[in-house]
C-alpha cells in the first residue's frame, strides 16, 4: 500500500479452513509509519549567556504526532582548549553525544567547568521510528566562577596632596570583563563618607568611568578638608548575570 506519513495503522489477520469457517480476529497490531524528524533546542544556558555557576543543562523536543522521542542527546565543547566532555572529562577531540535524561523536557549535569572558559552546547532528539532530528542551534556561553579585581593608583598610599581632582586606579576579569567599578572615599577622622555632594555617615559606593582597564573618577567636586587623612576603597564588578 502507499503508506501516509505520521499516520497510524491495524493490521488484523484471521483464517480459514477447508469447511468455510472464518477465525474470529484478534485485535490485531497497531503500528505508526512516520519519517518526520524530531527537534529539539537548549533552552538553559541561553546564547551568549555569561554566568558563575550552573549545575544542570536544560532544553526541550518535540515530535509530530504520532511519534515520539525516545531520547535527545547532548555535545559539549569546551571551545577554549577545543575539547568536548566525554562523560568523564574534557579530552576528546571529536564530538561526543551523551544521553540525557527526559525528552519533551530534557536535562544533563553540568560537569567542573574552567573559569574563563567559552563552552559551546547543542542537542539532537531520536524517535521511536529511529528518526534521528537534526542538531539544534549551538548555544554558546562564558563560564566565569572568578570575581574580578580593582586597585587604587592613584592617589598613593599614605601620601600627602595639595589637591586632588582625579582618583584613578585599574580593574580586571578573567571571562567574563569587567562591567563597572565604584569606589568609596571615607574622611577616617570622623567616619564620613563622600556621597557624591557631601559627606554623610552612610556609606555611597560611587561608579567611576571604566575603559580598557582603567578607571577614573572626577574628585574635583570632593569637599577635601586640609590635614585630614581619607581613605578610597574600590570594588568591580563583572558581566557575568
Amino acid at each position: 500500500p502507499s503508506w501516509t506519513n505520521n499516520t497510524q495503522y491495524i493490521v488484523r489477520s484471521r483464517a480459514k479452513d477447508a469447511a468455510g469457517n472464518y477465525e474470529t480476529p484478534s485485535g490485531g497490531v497497531t503500528f505508526a509509519f512516520d519519517q518526520t524528524i524530531p527537534s529539539s533546542s537548549v533552552t538553559y544556558p541561553s546564547a551568549a549567556a555569561m554566568i558563575s555557576s550552573i549545575s544542570t543543562f536544560s532544553g526541550n523536543s518535540s515530535d509530530t504526532y504520532p511519534g515520539t522521542v525516545t531520547v535527545v542527546k547532548v555535545s559539549l565543547l569546551n571551545k577554549t582548549t577545543n575539547f568536548y566532555w566525554n562523560g568523564s572529562d574534557f579530552s576528546s577531540v571529536s564530538e561526543v553525544w551523551l544521553n540525557a535524561t527526559g525528552t519533551t523536557s530534557w536535562t544533563y549535569p553540568a560537569p567542573t567547568l574552567s573559569s574563563g572558559a567559552t563552552y559551546n552546547i547543542r542537542c539532537y532528539a531520536i524517535d521511536r521510528a529511529n528518526n534521528s532530528g537534526s542538531a539544534s542551534t549551538t548555544i554558546e556561553f562564558i563560564y566565569d566562577g572568578t570575581a574580578p579585581s580593582s586597585s587604587v593608583t592613584y592617589p598613593t598610599n599614605n601620601t600627602k596632596y595639595q589637591s586632588l581632582s582625579i582618583i584613578s586606579g585599574l580593574g580586571s576579569d578573567v571571562g567574563s570583563g569587567v562591567s563597572l567599578v565604584q569606589i568609596l572615599i571615607k574622611k577616617t577622622d570622623n567616619t564620613t563618607y563622600w556621597n557624591g555632594t557631601t559627606w554623610d555617615a552612610a556609606q555611597t559606593w560611587l561608579t567611576t568611568s571604566f575603559s580598557s582597564g582603567q578607571w577614573n573618577y572626577n574628585s574635583s567636586s570632593v569637599s577635601w578638608v586640609s590635614n585630614k587623612w581619607y581613605l578610597v576603597q574600590s570594588r568591580a564588578r563583572d558581566n557575568v548575570t
